[in-house]
């Protein structure tokens, strides 16, 4: 779905009370259950194989009234009669079909998993990567407050200094624009920031939790 944007549009970053805990999150990736239903899929059909290869052993009836007796032609008189009994059924060449067919299930399954797995490790990695890059920017917008508070001051002095003839205009713009570069730095910070802390949400599954 995309979202017109115009000048009039305003971004606004999401707000977290605390950082994601990843010992708290869920694992819910789609994807997980995607894998474990395909696994199920292809034990059910080696289940299947197996199950086709056992007997199969059925019991059948019928009774009625007959003139003649149809178990019993010679019996000329309209008489009650009934049939029972047990059928068996049982493939016993298939040639080595149902063992091969099992083994490339079985192949298929142990390639599933091996995907799965592969996924998760995958996952963890992009985690990994996200957790780390949160406490990067979390101490990097600490060191911007620092710095800003530090270059207000440097500011007020100049200005100050401006107006005392000690020191040129261009000097007291120079010390402006470097409060401007370190709070441009505390925006782009706390952006980066965010984005980390909605990739890891993302990552896990959890993105509704914004």
């Amino acid at each position: 779905m995309e979202v017109p944007i115009g000048p009039d549009t305003k971004l606004v970053l999401p707000v977290f009370e605390q950082d994601p805990d990843i010992n708290a999150l869920p694992f819910a990736r789609p994807e997980i259950t995607q894998f474990d239903f395909q696994i199920d899929k292809l034990a059910s059909e080696k289940e299947l194989i197996n199950s086709s290869r056992l007997p199969d052993i059925g019991l059948f009836g019928t009774a009625g009234m007959g003139y003649p007796n149809p178990l019993n032609w010679f019996d000329i008189n309209f008489t009650p009669y009934y049939l029972v009994g047990m059928r068996l059924s049982w493939k016993i060449l298939d040639y080595g079909a149902s063992k091969r067919n099992r083994e490339v299930l079985q192949l298929n399954q142990l390639v599933v998993v091996s995907e799965k797995e592969h996924f998760i490790k995958t996952v963890e990695v992009a985690v990994t990567a996200d957790e780390a890059d949160i406490r990067k920017y979390k101490e990097l917008i600490d060191k911007d407050r620092k710095i800003i508070s530090l270059q207000e001051d440097i500011v007020k002095q100049a200005s100050s200094q401006l107006q005392q003839g000690v020191i040129p205009g261009a000097t007291y713009i120079t010390e402006v624009n470097k409060e401007l570069q370190v709070k441009l730095n505390l925006k782009i910070h706390e952006i980066k920031l965010a984005e980390a802390r909605i990739n890891l949400l993302t990552e896990t599954g959890n993105i509704n939790e914004l």
